[in-house]
């Protein structure tokens, strides 16, 4: 059984931590999550048991089939759970995997690479906690592989980006390197291959997946976050389609996102750059024009957040609108 849970990511930490809680206790980790209802691994046999405010890849304490207390999370995936159009708004967060050692970012290469798409899903991964990968999927099919992992590269600099294809299991083995012994999540679009990916790594197809449509949209096929188990290589969680980024984090997790255009910052001859038209501008010209949108669009989704979630900020805002709106209607009176 200790293999089992070895297996599962079970640690001499982990051991200790419960040990705590209890001896008669059991450990068991999150493989599934359902309204109400979670699907737990104690190593030699999974169960169905009662459970609210979990997530796939949390380690529980089971006595008998009850949950007694959730183990305390190294690291969580966190998105804004508001829809596309009131994301930085929302205020509702909403955990898609916990306890990961690496996030990857998949896209495939039969998908336009939206460079703005990219380095958003980056900066959400980068709030984790977790080291952070990117994959290139379905790397067969595409005629310069080389350039697109440059063009990647380019505007998430500074982390480790893999072609990879399901079908030929050309770069398989440099994944299988990155991710050995380890929990990752794979985060993406409907359709970039993140269950044909984990089939692949697993030998066996032991995650449903569905055709493309011609549009290149994916058609949903995963559709709950599940924990599989792979043999002699790690944990893989794989997770839904997701079609925008929503952050959820703070702006350490941004700067730590766009690490080169902050030390860029810091030469800018005015401390509050906008990176526009100010003279003496470090960043503007230096970084590529998708990456500094990129950057201002994650930290403007940073701040609203910041003022939904704080009540004093909130209302400080409104204050501020209200004033701009009296004055707005003063100027228009003249």
């Amino acid at each position: 059984m200790q293999d089992q849970l070895s297996a599962l990511g079970f640690d001499v930490a982990r051991s200790a931590e419960l040990e705590q809680l209890g001896s008669h206790l059991v450990p068991a980790r999150v493989t599934r999550v359902d309204r109400g209802v979670v699907t737990v691994a104690t190593g030699d046999v999974e169960l169905r048991v009662a459970a609210d405010d979990l997530a796939v890849g949390d380690w529980v304490a089971l006595d008998g089939t009850s949950v007694q207390a959730r183990l305390h999370r190294r690291s969580a995936l966190v998105r804004n759970a508001g829809d596309a159009t009131r994301v930085a708004m929302a205020g509702e967060a909403r955990v898609v995997a916990a306890n990961v050692d690496v996030v990857i970012v998949v896209r495939a290469l039969d998908m336009p690479v939206r460079h703005g798409r990219v380095q958003q899903l980056v900066a959400l991964a980068y709030a984790s906690g977790a080291d952070v990968a990117f994959a290139l999927t379905k790397s067969d099919g595409h005629p310069d592989v080389a350039q697109a992992v440059t063009d990647v590269e380019r505007v998430a600099p500074g982390i480790p980006v893999l072609a990879v294809s399901a079908v030929t299991g050309d770069g398989i083995e440099e994944f299988v390197t990155l991710i050995a012994g380890r929990t990752f999540v794979l985060l993406g679009e409907s359709g970039a291959g993140k269950s044909t990916l984990v089939n692949r790594l697993a030998g066996a197809d032991v995650l449903a997946t569905g055709a493309v449509q011609r549009s290149g949209a994916g058609r949903h096929t995963t559709t709950h976050r599940q924990l599989v188990v792979l043999d002699g290589i790690g944990v893989a969680i794989d997770t839904p389609g997701v079609r925008t980024a929503g952050f959820w984090g703070t702006a350490a997790d941004v700067a730590r996102a766009f690490a080169d255009i902050e030390d860029l910052a810091a030469a800018c001859r005015f401390s509050d750059c906008s990176h526009g038209s100010e003279p003496g501008c470090a960043v503007r010209g230096a970084v590529a024009p998708e990456r500094l949108e990129a950057y201002e669009h994650s930290l403007r989704e940073q701040r609203a957040l910041e003022v939904r979630l704080d009540p004093r900020l909130a209302s400080e805002r409104k204050r501020q609108w209200r004033a701009q709106a009296r004055s707005y209607r003063r100027d228009s009176w003249r």
